[in-house]
């Protein structure tokens, strides 16, 4: 039985456990392999927040942090959170210069600079997070895994994640050690052109991570190479490799770290060959209705911070519109659409079951957007649980939404939808391919406050050729809905527009108004890039901020309500909603 060693590595937020991981252990179960998660994330901000004397501060905070009863005064919870964050964010980097909140991350590194990623990759820099995690991975590598397989959903996790696949390579140069998420996948186009990526990883995973995991655990034993020569800096094509044997054991220090041969194009991998080659593996989509249920026992969810855990619920994979000109769906058929991919309603039911059964009240299903049919069908299976739930869900603005839907959506424990709305403006909503007009949201989202249900509104500005009417068209639209909703509901973002790569934004960026990125020196594996940018972009994102809320002042009234809290732990939205409106379910 192979031995399968999944690494969640930091920056992201310790709320919520993270769903990839225990859909990959399920998998690799499956297959037959024994499978120890690493939630390595979790580890660095429980170690920030170790006392430093018994009883001291933390456990003070931490104690409030994770009691129930907290929530009922939103204010003072999140002065909790706030002044547990100044603890770790201060004792993460002694100098300074790196940064660690709840939600995200900060400092010197680049994740877009190749240079930056060779430095963390050889050793010549360490980022602050890893320092802390000494004891983890020592416990990881006493182990002694046959592969290693690291998760990383955002850019803040990339350095950390290049870091310790760096280190794992030079202590354990003859495990199979692979990479992959979405923050790998956004810039698939960009890193077969990194043949040095190869010293370090022996795949990429591009796309669903099963198949190509599944296919590392049952492969025979590696036979490994050694590199002739081990050039690594800028610019570096990677090492000659040569053909030594099975299983070689530790390298010496006069002997060159042996290490796995490449083992060919597999599913949804990028590997390269010892000619430094790429070889990018055929597209394989599982079968969603056939896949096991993700193994949450594998991960310690009692020690996530949080009051109550908010289970993720993945019931669809992909977007149903998947148009719309400015977001990337890296995971496309051969026609170049993004695909949807809805598991049968009987799998997500049994798994529902099962983790109700496991004493789950709350859950956050994490689909890109929950079309109308569905959202009925998930509220009926919501409702046929044998006792009460809470739920949050990502839905669009689809003409099929309507009272009748989200009435059943509340009825089943539904508190808060979170929509992309992006604009008013009708002109903009057509030439991004929004499949949405502002009459039609208008009618939505009434239909959703008449239900009583919240919304967050993710909003837009800075797209090209934007007008002061446009701005003004999106003010009306909200001075016409928050006064139907709960005042303490209401929440919104609003974000500058970005072009991302394998768009239609960035394909043809002028037929869209917009010139295109302007280079960047040593941001050259960028995926995100401003449309708007300069002090004039971020004046007229602030006054346009500002205008947003003084309007939600006028609408709400003095009262506290989420839009204080900038939330952007969805889950915690659930949470201060559940309490704010009713007893907690169970």
């Amino acid at each position: 039985m192979s031995r399968a060693a999944l690494v969640f590595p930091p920056q992201w937020d310790p709320r919520q456990p993270p769903l990839g991981l225990a859909v990959l252990a399920g998998s690799l179960r499956a297959a037959g392999a024994d499978v120890r998660v690493f939630d390595l994330n979790l580890a660095l901000y429980q170690r920030l927040l170790t006392p430093a004397v018994p009883g001291g501060i933390e456990e003070i905070l931490k104690h409030r942090l994770l009691d129930p009863a907290g929530l009922a005064d939103p204010p003072a919870y999140l002065r909790t959170s706030e002044e547990l964050q100044r603890i770790f964010d201060s004792r993460l980097d002694p100098d300074g210069l790196s940064r660690l909140f709840w939600d995200t991350a900060g400092g010197p590194w680049s994740p877009a600079s190749a240079r930056d990623w060779q430095a963390v990759l050889t050793g010549r820099e360490t980022p602050p997070a890893v320092r802390h995690l000494a004891p983890e991975i020592t416990s990881l590598l006493d182990w002694n895994p046959d592969l290693i397989g690291l998760s990383v959903i955002a850019d803040t996790q990339l350095g950390a994640a290049l870091a310790l696949a760096g280190r794992l390579r030079r202590a354990r140069p003859g495990v199979r050690l692979v990479i992959g998420g979405d923050a790998l996948t956004y810039r698939r186009s960009l890193l077969p052109a990194l043949p040095w990526l190869r010293e370090w990883v022996d795949v990429i995973g591009l796309g669903d991570g099963e198949p190509l995991l599944e296919a590392l655990a049952t492969l025979p034993a590696a036979p490994t190479v050694c590199p002739v020569s081990s050039t690594t800096g800028p610019g570096a094509s990677g090492p000659a490799l040569a053909v030594l044997a099975t299983n070689p054991g530790p390298p010496s220090s006069s002997q060159p770290s042996p290490r796995p041969v490449p083992p060919g194009p597999l599913p949804n991998g990028l590997a390269w060959g010892a000619d430094g080659a790429p070889a990018m593996g055929p597209t394989v989509l599982p079968d969603l209705g056939r896949l096991p249920p993700p193994a949450f026992d594998a991960l310690p969810l009692a020690d996530y911070l949080t009051p109550h855990l908010v289970m993720p619920l993945e019931t669809a994979r992909g977007c149903p519109w998947g148009r719309c000109a400015f977001c990337i769906h890296p995971v496309r058929a051969p026609t170049g659409r993004p695909l949807y991919r809805p598991t049968p309603l009987d799998v997500v039911a049994a798994h529902v079951r099962s983790l109700f059964e496991a004493g789950h009240r709350r859950f956050f299903v994490v689909d890109e957007a929950v079309p109308p049919p569905r959202l009925r069908a998930l509220a009926d299976l919501f409702a046929a649980l044998p006792g009460p739930v809470s739920w949050i869900a990502y839905t669009r603005l689809d003409a099929g939404h309507d009272r009748a839907g989200f009435d059943r959506a509340r009825a089943s424990g539904c508190r808060k939808l979170f929509i992309g709305v992006e604009t008013g403006s009708d002109r903009l909503l057509a030439r991004f391919h929004k499949g949405v007009d502002a009459a039609r949201s208008r009618r939505v989202l009434l239909d959703a406050a008449a239900a009583g249900l919240a919304v967050h509104f993710f909003l837009m500005t800075g797209f090209p050729g934007e007008e002061a009417a446009d701005r003004q068209a999106t003010i009306d639209l909200l001075a016409d809905v928050w006064p139907a909703f709960d005042p303490f509901g209401i929440s919104y973002d609003l974000f500058l527009l970005s072009g991302e790569r394998d768009t239609d934004l960035l394909a043809d960026p002028t037929a869209f108004g917009w010139e295109g990125p302007t280079p960047c020196p040593h941001q050259e594996l960028a995926w995100q890039f401003p449309v708007a940018a300069g002090p004039a972009a971020a004046a007229a994102w602030s006054d346009f901020r500002r205008r947003l809320d003084d309007l939600a002042d006028r609408v709400c009234g003095p009262a506290w309500g989420l839009r204080h809290a900038a939330l952007a732990q969805d889950s915690l939205h659930l949470l201060l909603l559940e309490a704010h409106s009713s007893p907690p379910a169970g």
